[in-house]
């Protein structure tokens, strides 16, 4: 993210409504969140720096370190796609306490036999 151009954002916003209060509350975020961003210990969500880019009139790809932006649809949809691989890495893991299960009860048998 371009930290300058964000806090750049911020101080437009700030200077607009006349304090950080006002301005949180503008963005719809508490003060508290409003200060750590303008301090740099922590980061907007993907709808607050929209947020902050209207407010300011900037494009929220100003923001991006290569001025680019995937927008929301392509964020969900790569989020969709971690948590199916997470869903696929959870089957994997049931089957493969199965298998172990199973294979302990062949052995066990086989030994007994």
């Amino acid at each position: 993210m371009k930290v300058s151009r964000f806090l750049q954002a911020l101080e437009k916003i700030e200077r607009s409504y006349g304090s950080e209060r006002a301005a949180a509350k503008a963005l719809g975020v508490s003060h508290g969140a409003f200060n750590n961003w303008k301090q740099g210990r922590s980061n907007p969500s993907v709808d607050s720096l929209e947020s902050v880019a209207k407010l300011a009139g900037f494009q929220p790809s100003e923001f991006l370190d290569d001025g680019t932006c995937i927008g929301r649809a392509a964020a969900n949809e790569w989020v969709q796609k971690c948590e199916d691989i997470v869903q696929l890495l959870e089957h994997q893991q049931q089957i493969t306490v199965k298998l172990q299960k199973l294979t302990c009860s062949y052995n066990s048998k086989r030994l007994t036999a």
